[in-house]
């Protein structure tokens, strides 16, 4: 129930928190000392530590039959064992689960593991644990004492035991279907278990160990001891190179929990690791992962008995050979690009990842002059295992590439600005990348063309091109099967949508045979700045010369090239001569999301704007189809574009009307669209091609507190609270005062983002009103409109003139609010009952009847019942053995209320379910005390305050007063019957009989000692008693016995007579 958060019978839960006592460990041992090694451990998980509270247990003795244990307490089974037993004597671990899973080990078994015969502790059956030298281990239970008759075999192979993964049982008692699973681990091989750890070896060419080792090498044993210290770890030398060991639980991907792999190799060195798995690369079934630093020397391993080699191309080449020296190839491993950037399975057991800095890709400038000094027609970059320039220094100066034309090689992480660099902003160039995937994940091939129009060959020396580039913006790359451009082999046609959203586009033909597919993507530069590839232009308007906060409009556009500022945080000013503007480049994310933040840059903290999105028509607002985006300042203002050839303007109510003109100065419309909360709560696609998101500080809800009086200083009837676009109290300031409302009725507006605690200051602690909100969804997100009534049950007409409302709130916490045709209660139109569950729990209740897409909710909250005096108020039922309840009471009880309690001016007495004879009025009380002597007056009386078990008097559940006049009288809370009398002058006896007859054959008594009452000292733990009770505290005679009799009073009758008797525990072995 507890781990699985089980709903118990549809109605409980239940949860455990704070510091687990740890679970129950019992040590078996052969000999009556229990000073030799145990046989085995049996640790279970108990909600409270056995050993705890037992102090016996924790001592040798004997388990009852022929073996001895010691009981202890332990959180960590693995380091117990590893105690118990040692690093030298080997022991099998077997942990058991409820879940199939392994998520909280219920049982845990630990056998000594020598081959050996060894009797259970319930003294019919025996078991042996053998561990075979290949590293597997087996568990035969018998079912006598003497290892004779097989009852089970558990065999569990290396690789379950190094590994520690969770098998599923067979057989399980888990009834609540979660099945059942189990762990092994073996310990006692000259260190701790591996429990799912793995041993690292880390191989350096220095004898100091230090950055960047040559290999790391992680592998499942048996046994796991890490370092003292991860961090300052100790080099060991192994005869043939140095070293250093540790353990660590290793995940995939390359990460490990103290990062071992990286410290190893150091920030600055790229390193290829290779994950070994034992079947389809499941993350729990790796065997070992290796690190191989990236360069070209010769590296050993730590035994000496193998060693390896890279060969670098367009692929790795991995070579394996045997001995240190790298002589003698045994194996050769070639890994792609495409092994890499998809985390491939490849065989169905190994995995390969690149980690570290990037080497570069390998960037060819191709020149027709010999001198390599005029602009190139062309450049060709490859994604390389190791930049080219960087292995061929000769490359990087002007050379022939073998043919007609001439070639300077470099690395480069960024061939756009390559590009840039190369080409300047007045060249148009063409970039075209090509990918090994349909979603362009990494470039392997990028070509660059010069777009003059001009026949170029290519460094084939067979084949050539022409690139041209359109006015309009489109552009042609065309090949040819000889070098004059004569025969064409191929034709692309590149629109300029492509080029400015830098899309991919799935390639035709493609080379990838793994099922990824192929893409493209193309972009042009040379057009006073440098390509977009899917940036946008940024421009923000502003009123002013220095462009400051906030802005009126931004706009983002797709354009061929894109500029940034130098400095994104301080901007250059420009003029158009119609505005002053910021011009900027970033990259846009769908929802007003840029990677400069320059929409709040441009608008400030304090302004509230909304944003368009408007994406190429039937696209469906795809985000990678976004055509342009504008923010528009939320006021009603004329504001212009950049080039004076349009502006817009904002009218505000429920819903924005924006309108968009055909001029600068807003004369001429040309177009008004309508945007509803709705468009913008739900992030929908407007007409296949349109979002509107709304940014900003809130300006809050308009708020309408309605009044029967011209003054409005009586309290309001209800207040109603809009969702619109503007508050419309910020908009008429006139509205903010008090004045009719068209009708009968006077009103106030206001603004506010808390309409709960602007009721709660209107209507105050102690006037009853009812929250009721309104949702456009049927899970009720926002609120659109809320309406608070007063709940006072009198009849109140609405501001509409003709129709009227009655809210009434009952002692039981049920709210009514009845609607009606007319203004004086008269025709019901509609009537809404709350539960006291709806108002407490503000359940999302659905509303039956829609005009929404996303249905419709409801939320009910009810405030003003006094909560300003918090916890200390109760409800207080008070019992009478008259029907008019005017008489002195026989019981009076009182309960804390959680939520606010509704006091009454007047009681209403109701006669009781369980009597003939009994009746009962409740009430509110925040004062038990005071209460109490308002009912009983001077008729005698006990008050008991009743605190919930071994808490001393902290946490209060009841206050129970009793009438204390040594008479027989009911009670209330179980059916019994009670008398209260004072004792012997320095006590006060409480006697409960089960029957109205009161007999003195069928009683229990409690004494309570003087020094308990009206002293606010705590009896027994959880009652504290205060009386009104004259003969209790009336002054005592003068003694009239002699000091014998006193003696004996005393001695018959002491003082710790009348303490509280403790508990007693019973509690057997």
């Amino acid at each position: 129930m507890v781990n699985y958060e089980l709903c118990v019978d549809n109605a409980k839960r239940f949860n455990l928190h704070g510091p687990s006592s740890g679970m129950s460990a019992v040590a078996v041992f052969e000999d009556s000392s229990c000073s030799e090694t145990p046989v085995g451990i049996k640790i279970t998980r108990d909600f409270v530590c056995g050993a705890g509270r037992v102090p016996a247990k924790t001592m040798c003795g004997s388990d009852g039959g022929v073996l001895y244990s010691i009981s202890s307490c332990t959180n960590d089974y693995s380091l117990l064992a590893s105690t118990v037993f040692g690093n030298n004597t080997p022991y099998i671990i077997v942990e058991e689960y409820l879940e199939w899973y392994c998520n909280l080990a219920q049982t845990v078994t630990i056998y000594i593991a020598d081959g050996a015969c060894h009797p259970n502790t319930d003294d019919n059956t025996s078991f042996k644990a053998t561990l075979a030298t290949e590293g597997g281990a087996m568990i035969t239970t018998y079912n006598g004492t003497y290892c004779e008759n097989v009852q089970d075999n558990i065999d569990v192979s290396k690789n379950m035991l190094a590994s520690y993964t969770c098998v599923s049982g067979r057989y399980c008692s888990s009834d609540i279907g979660y099945g059942c699973g189990k762990r092994f681990s073996v310990g006692g091989f000259g260190g701790p278990p591996a429990m799912g750890r793995i041993t690292s070896y880390a191989v350096y060419d220095t004898d100091s160990c230090s950055q960047p080792a040559q290999t790391v090498t992680m592998t499942r044993e048996l046994s796991c001891t890490p370092q003292v210290s991860h961090w300052d770890p100790v080099c060991e030398d192994s005869g043939a190179v140095h070293y250093v060991k540790d353990c660590t639980r290793y995940y995939k991907g390359g990460w490990d929990d103290y990062g071992l792999i990286n410290d190893a190799f150091g920030s600055n060195t790229s390193y290829l690791i290779v994950e070994e798995y034992d079947s389809w690369c499941n993350s729990e079934r790796l065997i070992n992962a290796t690190a191989y630093v990236l360069d070209e020397g010769c590296h050993s391993n730590v035994a000496a008995t193998m060693s390896t080699k890279f060969s670098f191309g367009l692929s790795l080449i991995l070579t394996t050979y045997e001995g240190p020296d790298c002589d003698a190839a045994v194996n050769t491993t070639e890994i792609t690009h495409m092994m890499l950037n998809h985390d491939m399975c490849v065989d169905n057991v190994r995995r390969f990842n690149l980690r570290g800095p990037s080497v570069g890709m390998t960037a060819v400038a191709v020149f027709e002059d010999s001198s390599c000094s005029e602009t190139p027609v062309g450049v060709k970059i490859t994604r390389d295992f190791m930049c080219g320039a960087s292995q061929v220094s000769a490359k990087t100066v002007c050379g022939s590439d073998g043919g007609a034309l001439y070639s300077i090689s470099s690395c480069t992480n960024d061939y756009s600005l390559l590009a840039s660099t190369v080409f300047g902003n007045n060249t148009p160039y063409i970039i075209v990348e090509e990918y090994l995937e349909m979603d362009c994940s990494q470039a392997q091939t990028v070509t660059v063309y010069i777009a003059d129009g001009a026949c170029h060959s290519n460094t084939d020396d067979a084949t050539s091109f022409k690139a041209t580039f359109t006015t309009e913006g489109t552009a042609t790359i065309t090949t040819y099967n000889d070098t004059y451009c004569g025969f064409v082999q191929d034709n692309i046609d590149v629109s300029k949508n492509i080029f400015t959203s830098y899309a991919c586009v799935a390639g035709d033909y493609c080379i990838s045979d793994i099922g990824y597919g192929c893409g493209k993507r193309f972009s042009v530069g040379g057009f006073g700045g440098p390509p977009a590839m899917g940036r946008m232009t940024s421009y923000a308007v502003y009123d002013t010369d220095s462009c400051s906060q906030p802005a009126r409009t931004v706009t983002m556009t797709r354009e061929l090239s894109c500029t940034p500022q130098v400095n994104h945080w301080d901007p250059v000013c420009e003029d158009s001569g119609m505005v002053h503007y910021v011009k900027d480049c970033t990259h846009y994310y769908k929802g007003g999301w840029d990677a400069y933040g320059l929409f709040d840059r441009a608008f400030g903290s304090n302004e509230s704007y909304l944003l368009v999105e408007e994406y190429e028509m039937y696209s469906w607002c795809n985000s990678d189809s976004v055509s342009n985006t504008t923010a528009y300042v939320l006021d009603e203002g004329c504001h212009s574009n950049v080039a004076g050839t349009s502006s817009n303007k904002f009218s505000f109510g429920h819903s924005h009307i924006l309108t968009t003109y055909k001029d600068p100065d807003c004369v001429t419309a040309v177009n008004v669209t309508e945007i509803t909360h709705m468009m913008l709560n739900h992030d929908m696609c407007v007409e296949s091609a349109r979002r509107f998101y709304l940014r900003g500080p809130s300006s809050g809800m308009t708020a309408v507190a309605v009044f029967e009086n011209s003054s409005c200083s009586e309290m309001p009837v209800g207040i109603k609270i809009t969702r619109d676009v503007v508050c419309g109290a910020s908009q008429v300031s006139a509205k903010t005062v008090c004045g009719s409302d068209g009708g009968a009725l006077y009103s106030i507006s206001s603004c506010t983002n808390d309409y709960s605690l602007l009721a709660s200051t209107v209507f105050g602690n102690n006037t009853p009103y009812i929250i009721m909100e309104e949702y456009l969804e049927w899970y009720c997100n926002l609120a659109q409109t809320v309406t608070i009534y007063i709940a006072d049950g009198a009849c109140h007409s609405n501001t509409d003139n003709a129709t009227s409302f009655k809210a009434t709130f009952t002692t039981e916490g049920i709210a009514t609010i009845t609607t009606y045709n007319d203004t004086y209660c008269g025709f019901v139109q509609d009537n809404i009952d709350v539960s006291k569950n709806m108002l407490t729990s503000y359940t999302c209740v659905r509303d039956e009847y829609c005009s929404s897409d996303y249905g419709c909710g409801k939320r009910f909250s009810v405030g003003g019942l006094g909560g300003a005096r918090g916890p200390s108020l109760m409800k207080a039922a008070v019992l009478y053995d008259t029907k008019d309840c005017g008489s002195v009471p026989v019981e009076l009880t009182a309960h804390p209320v959680r939520r606010s309690c509704l006091s009454s001016t007047t009681s209403t007495c109701q006669k009781v379910d369980w009597s003939y004879t009994l009746y009962q009025a409740s009430d509110c009380v925040d004062d038990v005390a005071e209460f109490a002597a308002s009912k009983f007056g001077s008729a005698p009386y006990l008050i008991v305050e009743n605190y919930a078990a071994d808490t001393n008097c902290q946490t209060q559940k009841s206050t129970v007063v009793y009438k204390a006049d040594g008479k027989c009288h009911p009670r209330a809370s179980d059916g019994t019957y009670f008398k209260i009398t004072p004792s012997f002058g320095t006590s006060l006896t409480i006697a409960t009989y089960p029957t109205s007859s009161c007999s003195d054959f069928d009683v229990e008594y409690v004494t309570v000692g003087t020094k308990f009452v009206n002293t606010g000292r705590c009896f027994d733990g959880n009652q504290r008693f205060y009386a009104n009770m004259s003969a209790l505290f009336a002054p005592s005679p003068p003694p009239m016995v002699d000091v014998e009799s006193l003696t004996r009073e005393q001695i018959m009758f002491p003082e710790w007579l009348w303490e509280p008797t403790p508990r007693r525990v019973f509690q057997s072995d």
